[in-house]
C-alpha cells in the first residue's frame, strides 16, 4: 500500500476525506504500475477536489473541468461535420492522470501548472494536496 502525508500539516481530515484517500491509494496499487514507472521515481502528488459551490456557479465549474480534462468541440463545413480535440491539462502533462473521480496523480515536475490551475479556481474548489513519496 503507498504511504501518503499530508502536505499542509494545519488540514485535519474528516473520516469520510481519510478514508477516500485510502480508497485512491489502494486502487493505485492494484492498478498496473508499469505505466506509471517514472512517476513513482520521484515522489508524486495527490490532489482532491470538490467543487463546493457547483450549483452557483456552474460556468466556472464547467471552464475548469474543461481546462483540466479537454473537451471536442465540432463545426459543419461544406464537406461534412469537422470535429477537433482542445487538451486538458492532464493530457498535455506527461505521467498525470486521474485516478478517480476528482483524484489527480501529478508527477513533481508538473505540479507547478496545476497549483496555477486550482489557483485560478480556488473560490469554487476544496482541495486537498498529499505529497506520495514511497511504495511500501
Amino acid at each position: 500500500m503507498l504511504r501518503a502525508k499530508p502536505r499542509l500539516l494545519r488540514f485535519n481530515l474528516s473520516v469520510l476525506s481519510a478514508t477516500y484517500v485510502l480508497i485512491v491509494l489502494h486502487n493505485l496499487k492494484s492498478r498496473n504500475m508499469c505505466s506509471l514507472i517514472g512517476v513513482w521515481i520521484m515522489s508524486s502528488y495527490l490532489y482532491l477536489y470538490d467543487c463546493k459551490e457547483a450549483r452557483r456557479s456552474n460556468a466556472r465549474r464547467v471552464a475548469f473541468t474543461k481546462e483540466l480534462y479537454g473537451y471536442t468541440y465540432t463545426w459543419k463545413t461544406k464537406s461534412g461535420i469537422k470535429e477537433k480535440r482542445k487538451l486538458g491539462l492532464l493530457d498535455e502533462c506527461v505521467g498525470s492522470e486521474a485516478v478517480a473521480d476528482s483524484a489527480i496523480l501529478v508527477p513533481e515536475d508538473s505540479r507547478v501548472l496545476f497549483e496555477s490551475l486550482f489557483s485560478i479556481y480556488k473560490d469554487i474548489l476544496s482541495l486537498r494536496v498529499y505529497e506520495i513519496v514511497k511504495e511500501i
